[in-house]
Order: structure tokens, then C-alpha cells, then sequence
């Protein structure tokens, strides 16, 4: 007897909805949808049309239900760093920005400067690279603090098109150990790097 998966796997470039087929043991994988995920440029800065991808994933959805595949389950999987802003009902305060814009240069400087690199590093064990969330936030503290107190929830891409399919708004570990806000020792948000950083607690699912 087979069973069969869904996943969506979506790259820096491009996207693409898979069927996982399991039958005696062995997986076989096929590719059923395939399309372009780049970055749109909107007023010099890279933004992340997350409404469309959504639709593409959506597409390669119908053509296994075409099919009439019984498949078991659906997951949505990314790169980590970049999130979407929510507010109650309200699905997306602003258009999600793109890890290569290049506005988290400047603020990934001050941010070690305000909280030295040993703590950061002693909260979440990760590599410094300043597409990390937490730089991310501190850029949105800094341009865009308004959007930032709206927000009463954030999602990391991945997460946040699993909630446009289920309607559960929840952070999957692993792309919350890509934030560099996330203590895998707790298994836990950071609070210390929340607190010292100034971020809204209310933010993190």
C-alpha cells in the first residue's frame, strides 16, 4: 500500500511542490510544480512576493488533487531569517523584506556593539551574518518602528505559508534556530536578547 506526502520546498530562486510517495519502505519523489521565487524590487529595496508564491503552491496543490492522490499531509519548507509581520486578522502588516537587502549592514554593526558577540553567541550558538532575524528587527526597530509595535505576531516564510494553509500560527524549530534569537539549550525564545534588544515579546509565536 503507498501513502503519499506533499511538500513545498521553496529556494532563493525558485519553488517547487513535490509528492513523496512511500510503498514497502522505499520513498520515490516526484516533481509535480516548478515556477520562479525571486525578489521583486520595490522603492531600492528587495521584497518577498509571498501573496504570489502562495498562489504557485497552491497551483501545484490542485494538480495532485487532479489526480486524486490521498495524500497524507502538506508542509512548507524555506530558507530561514526572513518572516512576515501579523496583526490579528490582518495577514500581512508589509510586504516581507528579502535577506539580500542590503539594509541590515549598518544595524548589524550597532547591534554588536550594543549586546557584545560572546552573549549573543552564548543565547543561540549560531553564525553571525547579518541577514540574521535578529539584525532584521533591529533595522525595523530602527526605520520602521511603528509597523514594528502593530505587529502582534511574526512568522518566519516557511511557518507563515503553513499558516495560510492551516490556520495554526506556530514557529517550527528549526527555522527559529536560523533567527539567532532562539536558545536551542531552552528550546525557548531568548528572552535576555529580546529584553536587551527592545523587542515586543507579544512578537514571538
Amino acid at each position: 500500500m503507498s501513502r503519499y506526502y506533499i511538500a513545498c520546498d521553496l529556494g532563493a530562486e525558485s519553488g517547487r511542490v513535490m509528492l513523496g510517495r512511500l510503498v514497502n519502505g522505499r520513498l520515490e519523489l516526484e516533481e509535480i510544480h516548478r515556477f520562479s521565487n525571486g525578489a521583486s524590487r520595490v522603492f531600492g529595496t528587495l521584497r518577498w512576493n509571498v501573496l504570489r508564491i502562495f498562489d504557485e503552491l497552491r497551483a501545484g496543490l490542485k494538480m495532485v488533487a487532479d489526480r486524486n492522490i490521498p495524500a497524507e499531509s502538506l508542509s512548507v519548507d524555506s530558507w530561514g531569517v526572513d518572516y512576515v509581520l501579523m496583526r490579528n486578522s490582518e495577514p500581512q502588516l508589509a510586504i516581507p523584506h528579502h535577506y539580500r537587502d542590503a539594509r541590515t549592514d549598518a544595524p548589524f554593526e550597532r547591534a554588536l556593539k550594543k549586546v557584545p558577540a560572546e552573549v549573543i553567541f552564548e543565547q543561540t550558538g549560531i553564525q553571525f551574518m547579518s541577514i540574521n532575524t535578529l539584525y532584521q528587527f533591529v533595522a525595523d526597530l530602527e526605520n520602521n518602528p511603528e509597523i514594528l509595535a502593530l505587529a502582534d505576531r511574526f512568522l518566519n516564510i516557511g511557518d507563515y505559508l503553513n499558516y495560510l494553509f492551516s490556520g495554526v500560527a506556530r514557529a517550527e524549530e528549526s527555522l527559529a534556530s536560523t533567527t539567532q534569537i532562539y536558545n536551542p539549550q531552552t528550546r525557548a525564545w531568548s528572552r535576555e536578547l529580546i529584553q536587551k534588544f527592545g523587542f515586543p515579546e507579544k512578537m514571538f509565536p
